[in-house]
């Protein structure tokens, strides 16, 4: 049994140095080929040839990154919740989102009903604040009237006493010539305190009158308040377009029939689909290598055959988080597409986009001659050199070489990762 173990061990042992021959031919075999493939492909593409001769050439360079977005208008309407002094206030009927809409459609339509109410005793109380007011002036014109009537009496009676009181003293008794002259001192009196009775009288009955007026006014000013508020709890669409409905943030969906919403939440909006652009995230591991004016290819995801070509307009200096939860930071970038195709497209749907930076006639370093394991990128060159280098953009197999080796130096020369 022990002479049959070690003759199995010897069987297995030839067995794998038999196997290791054949790796090895089978390596050599694939490296020949290899090689043969990068002669042949030397002068397609001078990047395969830096990639396969771990040669630095000089050549065109075409990065590729990949964001996503979604369509934005920037020229949209809001439709915001109004103050109508409910807080907060019921959405009592809703248009259904993404629908079509005319200029002067009803969009959204929220609960009025406690204002109803409210409206039926304010136009009753103004009623009775018009009638009170109608009897004060009548009142007050009645009034006025007869006061005015005694005056014009008592002037009669103090034009007679006058006359009488003229005749001289000598051709009366002594007697009744005094006795006219206070007759007539007391229709002057009387005369007097009627003037003063008109007087008060009219001031009187206008105050009177006058404050039922500011209170008729006040009381229709809140019929026409309450009016008003009724009416603008009803949205209407100002322009023809689609309603695109907003997020009940507190509910994390999209907002229904029934909500209690506050004053100024915006529960749609109205977009000029004229106006699209992407609005993507470039993440902070990114910053850098897109810049305005990049070109873009952006592909919707609801139409994954169509290809819409733009550039970028902008990026953010300032770098947003996304939510607390999450450490990634993003930068907003905003692009411009070349045309915008209104049939298909709708605000918030995703978009894919593959921004293109070319680099012409640039030095390709192969990513398998850098070394990142000190501060920065390096490469020994084949004279045993290192070379700390400034790369720019890559790909799975190169990168293009900004700075850190002289073109005389580098064109041409195998470079070596250090170990």
């Amino acid at each position: 049994m022990h002479g049959l173990g070690r003759f199995g061990v010897r069987v297995r042992r030839f067995r794998w140095m038999r196997m290791k021959r054949f790796g090895w031919v089978l390596t050599s075999a694939l490296v020949i080929g290899a090689c043969a493939g990068s002669e042949a492909a030397t002068d397609r593409d001078p990047a395969v040839r830096a990639a396969q001769r771990l040669e630095v050439v000089r050549g065109d360079f075409t990065s590729r990154m990949l964001l996503t977005g979604e369509l934005v208008a920037e020229d949209a309407e809001q439709l915001v919740t109004p103050n109508a002094n409910i807080w907060p206030v019921q959405i009592r009927w809703l248009a259904e989102d993404g629908i079509e809409v005319r200029e002067g459609d009803k969009l959204v339509e929220f609960d009025n009903s406690q204002l109803t109410a409210n409206l039926e005793e304010m136009r009753a109380q103004a009623t009775e604040a018009a009638n009170r007011l109608a009897s004060l002036e009548a009142q007050a014109a009645s009034e006025e009237a007869q006061t005015a009537f005694e005056l014009a009496q008592r002037r009669a009676t103090v034009e007679k006493a006058r006359i009488e009181a003229s005749v001289p003293e000598g051709v009366l008794s002594a007697l009744k010539w005094e006795q006219r002259q206070l007759e007539f001192e007391k229709a002057e009196l009387s005369m007097a305190e009627a003037e003063s009775k008109l007087e008060s009288t009219r001031r009187a009955k206008r105050a009177e009158v006058e404050m039922q007026r500011i209170s008729l006014a006040k009381t229709q000013a809140d019929v026409a308040r309450s009016e008003a508020r009724i009416d603008i709890l009803t949205l209407t669409a100002s322009r023809d377009g689609i309603l695109i409905l907003e997020n009940n943030r507190r509910e994390g969906r999209p907002i229904q029939e029934g909500d209690g919403i506050f004053p100024g939440t915006v529960v749609g909006r109205l977009p000029d689909l004229s106006t699209l652009m992407v609005q993507a995230r470039l993440f902070d591991v990114d910053d850098g290598r897109v810049e305005p004016g990049m070109s873009v290819v952006a592909t919707l995801d609801a139409f994954p055959e169509l290809e819409f070509t733009g550039r970028v307009r902008e990026v953010d200096q300032i770098a947003d988080q996304p939510s607390s939860r999450s450490l990634r930071r993003f930068f907003r970038t905003k692009i411009d597409l070349d045309r915008a195709d209104p049939e298909r497209m709708r605000p918030g749907m995703s978009v894919k986009l593959v921004i293109e930076e070319r680099h012409e006639d640039a030095l390709l370093v192969p990513r398998g001659c850098l070394d990142w394991s000190e501060d920065g990128p390096r490469a020994r060159r084949a004279d045993g050199d290192w070379a700390p280098v400034k790369l720019g953009p890559c790909d799975h197999a190169v990168c293009v070489l900004e700075s850190g080796l002289e073109e005389s130096a580098a064109l041409g020369r195998v470079v070596e990762v250090s170990i």
